[in-house]
């Protein structure tokens, strides 16, 4: 399928991704508990951008604090999210050969979920202070990785065994977590502790906005600059290192990446689930699985993919707010079985 696919068409369905991705936004900036017209949105946007009036006010004074503190912080972290949660996948899956390797699958993001809890119940980290939630999620998707890695003999591993191995280290991160929460003493954190996990973006503020912007982008350029390297190991490791790929230093960029980006996506929105298994099926069913097309795609539809979801989480049961990592699973674990059955692509082809 992917052979249909000219640079030019190519580049037509990414533009046609960002529109998407804009009219999504769009919409999901005015649903919510209080409904705004797309027009005031666009206006008040305009508005803060330029730093002054380009359009004069004519919405109520709380329509701004809704727009652009309340809902364009969620949407921005959003995009963000769904885009390297898919680039982690995809990374997850070049390091094993295995397409149904992802971060949530492989128990990675247990692992991020483990390492962010310990720092959210027991006092940040001493030499990293604001970001000791981040380097906690992050020391934990690393310890997670490696040992899946290690354990599951990730690129000799077949399926079976590399699924096995990740729901067995889930469990285990899991427990780790439940038995934090269990010795903590102060309820409120506990409370806190509980509703994040389930995945949500109700915490999300413009301070933590510049971090996940600079770490996704920076891990989607690093991940197109080893597109090569990747398309190689795909073919197997002999070949790769016949073709002069550094294979153990490319599987050292491929876990520290992956750790990296999971680690803090999931300090921000806890552990949520399939965007980095289903949205990496789709772009590969479509573009093959040369690297350079696929991991710009599939970050635009992993943002596409999580936008929808915060949106459906926040209409749902409004003026509640369902977790979004609800969403992603009732949605994410029925696709990815019919996507599972219909496909008819082998990896690495």
């Amino acid at each position: 399928m992917c052979s249909h696919w000219t640079r030019s068409r190519y580049l037509l369905f990414c533009l046609a991704m960002v529109l998407l991705l804009g009219a999504v936004a769009l919409l999901a900036i005015s649903l919510g508990a209080v409904d705004l017209k797309p027009a005031w949105i666009l206006q008040i946007v305009l508005n803060k951008l330029a730093g002054r009036d380009l359009f004069p006010p004519v919405w109520p004074d709380s329509a701004v604090s809704i727009v652009w503190e309340l809902r364009m912080p969620k949407v921005v972290a959003a995009v963000c999210i769904g885009a390297a949660l898919s680039v982690a996948g995809i990374l997850m899956q070049a390091l094993t050969r295995n397409p149904l390797a992802d971060p949530y699958v492989l128990g990675i993001s247990s692992g991020a979920s483990a390492g962010a809890v310990a720092a959210m119940l027991f006092g940040g980290l001493p030499l990293v202070g604001r970001f000791s939630l981040q380097a906690g999620a992050f020391g934990g998707a690393l310890l997670a990785s490696l040992l899946v890695f290690l354990l599951a003999g990730a690129g000799r591993a077949d399926t079976t065994r590399l699924v096995l191995t990740g729901m067995a280290l889930a469990a285990v991160f899991q427990a780790l977590t439940n038995l934090l929460i269990f010795l903590s003493p102060d309820s409120r954190k506990v409370s806190s502790a509980l509703f994040w996990m389930t995945g949500s973006l109700g915490g999300v503020t413009w301070a933590d906005i510049p971090l996940v912007c600079t770490v996704g982008l920076t891990g989607l350029l690093t991940a197109i600059l080893a597109s090569r390297p990747m398309d190689l190991l795909l073919m197997g490791e002999a070949r790769a290192i016949t073709l002069g790929v550094e294979t153990v230093r490319l599987r050292r960029l491929l876990i520290l990446l992956g750790s990296l980006l999971t680690g803090v996506m999931v300090s921000l929105a806890g552990a949520i689930g399939f965007v980095g298994l289903v949205v990496p099926h789709v772009a590969r069913t479509l573009f093959g699985a040369a690297h350079r097309r696929l991991l710009p795609a599939a970050a635009l539809m992993g943002g596409v993919f999580l936008l929808l979801a915060d949106m459906l989480a926040r209409m749902l049961a409004r003026p509640e707010e369902l977790p979004i990592g609800i969403v992603t699973a009732l949605c994410g674990a029925p696709f990815f079985l019919w996507l599972l059955h219909k496909s008819r692509y082998r990896f690495g082809e």
